[in-house]
């Protein structure tokens, strides 16, 4: 089947059909007021939530990258993208202690 238009979706189709699912993967806090709201959302995806969640994630580390957020903002995030996907939760933590370390002057513990 080429188009979800024509019968019935594929299996993999995505639950927030459309533009709301863009808008939420490309900012996630304009969408859901806090990580656990992802979590509990009826409609989407087990898979749609790793997605957003690691997408906020993502949006974390480059704030905190650029000064422009704490280290501690990405704890809530992580902790439920854990949830949904361990492996990228501790990825992006040790980004996080990376960052963080570089701050310090390379003075976190190894």
């Amino acid at each position: 089947m080429k188009s979800h238009s024509q019968g019935a979706p594929a299996p993999s189709a995505i639950a927030m059909v459309g533009r709301p699912f863009v808008e939420a993967l490309l900012d996630p806090r304009s969408a859901f007021a806090a990580p656990d709201v992802v979590a509990n959302h009826a409609w989407l995806s087990r898979e749609e939530k790793r997605l957003i969640l690691w997408s906020w994630a993502r949006d974390l580390l480059r704030e905190v990258r650029d000064g422009a957020a704490e280290p501690a903002a990405c704890e809530p995030v992580l902790s439920v993208l854990a949830r949904y996907d361990p492996a990228a939760a501790d990825e992006f933590e040790g980004a996080f202690a990376a960052l963080v370390s570089d701050r310090e002057g390379g003075r976190a513990q190894h």
